[in-house]
């Protein structure tokens, strides 16, 4: 059985505290985070040059694509998804 909204928010409030402020992802970590920390404040990271050959990705040249089978498979109607 699924937890109502009061479950949950009951969950929360006894594992963060009454503020109900839940711990902040380590984005700045993250690769893709557009924004680093010089000194107290926050800037918008450095541009970086274009790569000279960016690396293939899946379904392009003799790479396969993930979402691809070896084998048709059936789907829940019955046909198969080999014609695709």
């Amino acid at each position: 059985m699924p937890l109502s909204p009061e479950e949950i928010y009951k969950k929360v409030v006894e594992q963060v505290g009454p503020d109900g402020r839940l711990p902040m992802p380590p984005v700045a970590e993250w690769d893709t985070f557009p924004w680093e920390q010089v000194g107290d404040t926050w800037l918008p990271k450095v541009v970086q040059p274009p790569l000279e050959e960016e690396p293939p990705r899946h379904g392009e040249g003799d790479r396969r694509a993930s979402g691809t089978a070896s084998r048709a498979r059936r789907t829940r109607s019955g046909a198969t998804t080999a014609g695709w």
